[in-house]
């Protein structure tokens, strides 16, 4: 498991990648608020064997950027999630609603 960050929108945003990078499934771990990726580190390391996993870091958590004048809304969080590809989704309790928009909208993000 190794941390890296992305630019999305402008805005530096931390993740977690564990497992082979080329595997046929990609999973992407959000966690809950007030909590980080680093929630997700024992289901990286059990499905790092079969699937490359992502735990991102929200904005204003864990290692992402933490801007002041930033809308921290659900609304708001979901839009850095809106392109890419991933096959599953494994959402954290408070997130529930980033990741029904993203159904929604049948949009996902790139990983890799």
């Amino acid at each position: 498991m190794f941390k890296k960050h992305i630019q999305v929108q402008g805005l530096n945003m931390a993740y977690v990648a564990a497992g082979n990078a080329d595997a046929e499934h990609v999973v992407l771990l959000v966690h809950g608020i007030p909590v980080s990726s680093h929630l997700f580190r024992k289901v990286q390391l059990g499905l790092s064997k079969n699937v490359y996993s992502v735990a991102v870091d929200l904005p204003g958590y864990g290692d992402s950027d933490k801007p002041f004048d930033f809308d921290y809304s659900l609304q708001n969080l979901s839009r850095y999630f809106s392109a890419g590809s991933y096959s599953h989704l494994r959402a954290h309790e408070t997130v529930l609603d980033i990741v029904c928009r993203l159904l929604l909208a049948k949009t996902k993000p790139s990983y890799k």
